[in-house]
């Protein structure tokens, strides 16, 4: 048990406690949904910024009208660009942070297992002591030799 609480000790200090949403989740699947959720963002913002260009092209639009497009199109587009990367870049670390809640979770698993195995040895060690009416410190009776 103390190796296995080491272990564990040793993968805390190194990542941190990885985000989670504490349900038995061996596949990571906070991280894909965090990561599905900047891709419906990013689909969001593409499809905003389309109707932003098809606005553009109306051929009825005075100046102004054209100028405050065309503004919120760069805008749109730097914010596609800025979010893009985010999720490329989230699609790539998903798979570490899916690895290393893996890695976590079952050292905390084999760490709870070993010590409720602790605590049922214990349990069944004070039974055997009352089963066999034996003291907590049998004394030795030792006689001395003729």
């Amino acid at each position: 048990m103390q190796d296995l609480r080491k272990e564990l000790t040793v993968l805390i200090q190194q990542y941190g406690i990885p985000y989670f949403d504490h349900t038995p989740n061996p596949l990571g699947q906070a991280e894909v949904e965090m990561f599905t959720q900047a891709r419906k963002e990013l689909a969001a913002l593409e499809t905003k910024a389309a109707m932003t260009r098809a606005s553009l092209e109306l051929p009825d639009q005075d100046e102004t009208t054209r100028k405050k497009f065309g503004d919120q199109l760069e805008l749109l587009e730097l914010q596609i660009r800025a979010l893009s990367k985010l999720t490329n870049k989230h699609q790539e670390n998903t798979i570490q942070l899916s690895l290393k809640q893996n890695k976590y979770t079952q050292a905390k698993n084999q760490y709870e297992q070993a010590r409720a195995m602790l605590n049922e040895m214990k349990r069944k060690q004070q039974e055997t002591r009352v089963t066999l009416q034996m003291p907590m410190t049998p004394l030795i009776i030792r006689q001395r030799p003729n």
